[in-house]
């Protein structure tokens, strides 16, 4: 590996910049010793302004010389001859994410230090958006889908802490547990998809797979778009997993901002892009990304037309224009999608960021009339009101097949584990009330160990050990003994000195 450059090591300042600033703020609040507001907005603001500086130079270089870049900063799992490297993939897309990311954690976090002024959590709260920046800013500029993986685990792990920010209401609880459990679903694709990476190509560099998707079968291009395009799914919000999305407004208005309207979400966006190569080869993978993306463009319009709230409008109505970018990935339209996604979020942001005003931005201002397409149509704006019932669907869809591998352990343990114990769980009735299985193999063990080992076997062996120990005592403790030890050392001394 080639000596790293001053611009190269400045890019990987720039880059661990929010992890170290994440660090710094969140250890001593995690120990119950929460830095003052004043440092923690200063030293959150200075890692930030430095990923952003960093990134926008970054993209003036790649303006300059031409083109991105591939770059190797160290070598990090190794297994025979394959290997996985700390790498960069600083392409047109990668620097353009990584930039409005860290620009948008910026507006976001000077936003916040007077929002969340005095807020219980305000040392919590920064130390998640710097690592949520690092996040995604990660995410954005990895050169291998490996890497990529730990960007979107780091930043789905930020959003569901968010979301619960205030724990003492049920609903933001209920919000973060629904965002886990619904962005699981989509992490399941992507470990499929690095597992395809590496038997399609040898690699799970992104480097490599953009140069050798046109030789793939088509049957492997579309498993393996699908797989890619399936968390992207999720991560965006399209149907049939918008409910989730709804129910992560939770939070406090700026993670709001940053997660549903400008960056989270765009995220799932990004990674279908990045999936583009396979996307070309793969037509029925693309007519998939299409037809999600146009049916959650009309569904999410309509929910957001009928909302009576503001951020379930706006994050319904950002989820419609989702839609349009995945249908303009499908299509092939890769940069049209990336201005799409720069434009929606900086639009959006900055009205999630602006929700909590809305009431006096209408002052002498004419409310809109309601769409004629729903005030004709009384069903189906009912139906819009309900969100087209699909929390219900999205239930069906993930929370029912979690309960029931839920139920299944429950089963397995009652069956396996208590018959094996002989003690069966019952929470409502103490260890001693418990009923007891007298041929249960695990209690058996336990009794023989317990009642004939340690009551009866112990007991014995260290009065045995004792007295033993004690005749040795008295043996050490007469002038026989003392004049012994000191004939040999005097033996011994001797030959000591001669080596």
């Amino acid at each position: 590996m080639s000596e790293l450059s001053a611009m190269d090591l400045l890019l990987s300042a720039g880059l661990l910049a929010p992890l170290g600033a994440a660090a710094l703020i969140g250890v001593p609040a995690s120990l119950g010793e929460p830095l003052p507001e004043r440092v923690v907005s200063r030293v959150s603001l200075a890692a930030l302004t430095l990923s952003t500086l960093t990134w926008i130079a970054e993209g003036a270089a790649a303006v300059a010389r031409g083109g991105g870049r591939h770059l190797v900063l160290a070598p990090w799992l190794t297994s025979g001859d394959y290997k996985v490297e700390l790498s960069l993939h600083l392409d047109a897309p990668a620097l353009v994410f990584a930039g409005l990311s860290a620009l948008v954690c910026l507006a976001a976090a000077r936003f916040s230090v007077h929002y969340m002024h005095r807020e219980r959590g305000f040392s919590r709260f920064f130390g998640l958006l710097d690592l949520f920046a690092f996040a995604m800013t990660l995410l954005g500029v990895a050169g291998n889908a490996v890497l990529s993986f730990v960007g979107w685990e780091l930043g789905g792990l930020c959003s569901a802490l968010l979301i619960a920010f205030h724990a003492e209401r049920p609903s933001a609880g209920l919000g973060g547990v629904r965002a886990v459990l619904t962005n699981r679903v989509g992490d399941v694709g992507f470990a499929i998809g690095l597992g395809g990476l590496y038997l399609a190509f040898g690699s799970v560099d992104w480097a490599v797979m953009e140069a050798g998707a046109s030789r793939l079968s088509p049957g492997a291009a579309t498993a393996l778009a699908l797989s890619f395009l399936l968390p992207g799914v999720v991560k965006a919000g399209l149907a049939p997993f918008t409910p989730w999305v709804g129910a992560a407004v939770e939070g406090p208005t700026p993670s709001s901002a940053l997660f549903y309207g400008a960056i989270m979400v765009h995220a799932g966006l990004f990674l279908a892009m990045r999936a583009g190569p396979l996307l070309a080869v793969a037509p029925a993978a693309a007519a998939v990304a299409v037809i999600l993306g146009l049916v959650t463009a009309v569904v999410a319009t309509l929910i957001a037309k009928a909302a009576t709230d503001v951020k379930g409008s706006l994050v319904h109505a950002g989820a419609a224009q989702l839609g349009v970018g995945f249908v303009l990935v499908g299509l092939g339209l890769t940069p049209l999608a990336l201005w799409h996604l720069v434009g929606h979020a900086l639009v959006r942001g900055l009205q999630m960021f602006t929700a909590p005003a809305a009431l006096a931005q209408l002052l002498d201002r004419p409310v809109a009339a309601a769409s004629p397409t729903l005030a004709e149509r009384p069903r189906l704006y009912a139906w819009a009101l309900r969100r087209f019932d699909m929390e219900a669907l999205h239930n069906w869809l993930v929370v029912q097949p979690t309960l029931r591998i839920a139920e299944l352990a429950a089963r397995f343990d009652a069956r396996g584990v208590d018959a094996a114990s002989g003690l069966p769980v019952n929470p409502e009735l103490s260890v001693e009330e418990r009923p007891r299985h007298p041929h249960g193999a695990a209690h058996a063990f336990e009794r023989r160990l317990m009642d004939k080992g340690v009551s009866e076997g112990l007991p014995r062996l260290t009065q045995t050990l004792g007295a033993r120990l004690r005749h040795v005592e008295a043996v050490l403790a007469s002038p026989w003994a003392a004049l012994a030890l000191v004939l040999l050392g005097l033996a011994v001394l001797p030959a000591l000195g001669g080596l």
